[in-house]
This record gives structure tokens, C-alpha cells and sequence, in this order.
């Protein structure tokens, strides 16, 4: 897979992503694709993918996420983001807080056959939780 269609297939995603359309964000994915999850642990196959992604959508129903350009070498790429959002259903057991956060993280990539083989998901899970009232932090 050449830099350009990395970067083009990345900007699929994230269009996908902008219009909450999981089908779309799967589509970018291998079928036998694998992806590595703080908040849905390891989802294997596009269907699961697909799946994972319509979760997201309806806990975090105004999810929009400003991405970095991507890194890109040989067949694997990473790309750091931050997003915000509201917690607008339950999740972990924990009804939804109405509460806006931000969360920052990263997305790393393997390619092949022009899609997502393998993505692991980077991601400062602490804070999110801490901001949704699901950790509690003690102060210093």
C-alpha cells in the first residue's frame, strides 16, 4: 500500500466516522480484521467491527474527533486525535451522566490489501472515565 492510498483510505474512515455511519467506518476494514479496544477489547471481523462502532455511536451520540495527519511507513500507519463528547447512555454498567469530555488518543494501523488488517486503539481511558464520574479521583 503506497503513503497516498493509506492517507485516502484514512480519510474514507473519517468521513465514515463524521456521519456516524458504521457500516461505512467497516467497510475500511479486512474482513478477518482485528482491533484492539480499551472500551470494547479485542473485536475481531468487519461485522464485529461494524457492531463496536454503531456501540460508540449510541453512547457518545455527538461524538466528533479532530484527527492528526497521518504517519505512514510500509504497510503501517498511526494517527493521534482528540475528541469530544457527551455521555448520553450507559455504558460499563453506569447510566448516562450528560456529562461533555475530552478524550485524546491514537489509532495504529496495519494495511492490507488496500483496508485495515489490525488496528490497536490508543487512548487516555483514565481520563474519560475520571470526567464521566466513573473513577473517582483523590486529591492531592
Amino acid at each position: 500500500m503506497t503513503r497516498d492510498e493509506a492517507v485516502a483510505l484514512v480519510a474514507l474512515r473519517e468521513d465514515a466516522f463524521r456521519r456516524a455511519d458504521a457500516h461505512g467506518l467497516a467497510a475500511t476494514y479486512t474482513e478477518d480484521a482485528v482491533m484492539l479496544s480499551p472500551m470494547f477489547g479485542t473485536v475481531t471481523g468487519r461485522a464485529a467491527i461494524e457492531a463496536s462502532h454503531r456501540r460508540l455511536f449510541t453512547v457518545f451520540k455527538d461524538m466528533v474527533i479532530k484527527t492528526d495527519p497521518l504517519i505512514f511507513e510500509a504497510d503501517r500507519g498511526a494517527q493521534s486525535w482528540v475528541g469530544h463528547a457527551t455521555h448520553t447512555s450507559e455504558i460499563f454498567g453506569v447510566p448516562a451522566s450528560g456529562r461533555p469530555f475530552e478524550i485524546r488518543g491514537a489509532f495504529v494501523f496495519e494495511f492490507r490489501d488496500g483496508l485495515i488488517a489490525h488496528e490497536r486503539r490508543l487512548y487516555d481511558f483514565t481520563g474519560l472515565l475520571l470526567q464521566l464520574g466513573i473513577l473517582k479521583a483523590k486529591p492531592q
